[in-house]
């Protein structure tokens, strides 16, 4: 079977004062349809930036050089126009931010946040309203009606990342990459949200790339795990 994902010998080098870093160092790794793949490593190894770098957030310009392969499905990601690019996030991948507070704007509703996506797909206003309250009901948060008109500052920090996981799944993609979606939560939310993951890789068949720092977030979750260390696919294991 044809992987979903390919990455072949990924590498993403960011210019600094000291000269370039080297942040993705020859990963390569592939991700099948509808399985849970997780990459593991410590602060400062290189697994945020390579979780850009695949989304298609992070390419070559002014102080950054992308070179290196992620096909996406039979697409080649960084071979795509910007536009081009841009148009698979949402609908073909989705990315959820390991910090709900930055990645929600303060000052819009939580409805807001998820019709303007829907609306970019094509639905209508009343359409997308109503496709947002079945996201928020899909990931767990009660009352979902009401909680389109709250702002995320009224939502708990768990509410606000399922919001987050909401807004990475509005346009149906086949991948949603989890960029240490459980960071900032307390223990018994973060096993809450793991678990969301694993219901909504289930239920939809969405492959997911859970990136993590702590080997036991991903222990038992993940089908397939890679460990990085220095910017470098350290190797695969058998979760």
């Amino acid at each position: 079977m044809t992987p979903l994902l390919t990455v072949e010998d990924l590498h993403t080098e960011i210019a600094t004062p000291r000269g370039p870093l080297r942040a993705v160092d020859g990963v390569s790794f592939t991700v099948r349809a509808g399985e849970m793949f997780g990459v593991v490593g410590e602060s400062g190894s290189g697994k945020s930036v390579l979780g850009r770098t695949v989304m298609g957030l992070y390419t070559t310009g002014p102080g950054m050089t992308v070179t290196g392969r992620v096909v996406l499905d039979g697409t080649d990601v960084h071979a795509l126009a910007p536009t081009e690019r841009r148009a698979l996030w949402g609908s073909r991948v989705g990315m959820v931010f390991q910090d709900p507070g930055t990645a929600l704007n303060p000052v819009k509703k939580v409805g807001r946040h998820l019709t303007e996506s829907l609306r970019r797909h094509g639905r209508s206003r009343a359409d997308a309203r109503a496709r947002a309250e079945e996201l928020l009901r899909l990931v767990g948060i009660p009352e979902p009606r009401r909680r389109l008109d709250q702002y995320p500052h009224e939502l708990s920090g768990g509410m606000r990342q399922r919001v987050v996981i909401a807004m990475a799944l509005a346009g149906e993609p086949d991948l949603l990459i989890a960029d240490e979606p459980t960071t900032a939560l307390d223990v018994t939310v973060q096993k809450q949200i793991l678990d969301l993951l694993g219901r909504l890789q289930s239920e939809l068949g969405t492959a997911i790339v859970l990136i993590s720092h702590n080997l036991a977030v991903v222990a038992g979750r993940a089908d397939r795990v890679a460990v990085m260390y220095a910017g470098r696919d350290d190797g695969e294991v058998v979760a």
